[in-house]
C-alpha cells in the first residue's frame, strides 16, 4: 500500500504527511488528485446516462 501511495504522490495526486505516526502517514489530495477524480466522476456519470452496462467487461 505504502508503494502505490508513494507513487501516486511521485506523480502530484497526493501529499502524503506524518509518515512516523503510529497510524502510518496520513494522504492529502492535491489539486491535480483533485481534477482526476473529478474527470473520472464525470466520465462515469456521462456513461451511466449513456447506457452502458457497469460491471461487465467491454470487447
Amino acid at each position: 500500500m505504502a508503494r502505490l501511495l508513494e507513487q501516486l504522490e511521485e506523480l502530484e495526486y497526493l501529499d502524503l504527511e506524518d509518515w512516523e505516526s503510529p497510524e502510518g502517514p496520513r494522504a492529502l489530495l492535491t489539486f491535480k488528485g483533485y481534477e482526476l477524480v473529478d474527470a473520472t466522476e464525470s466520465a462515469l456519470l456521462a456513461a451511466l446516462q449513456r447506457g452502458v452496462p457497469t460491471g461487465q467487461p467491454t470487447r
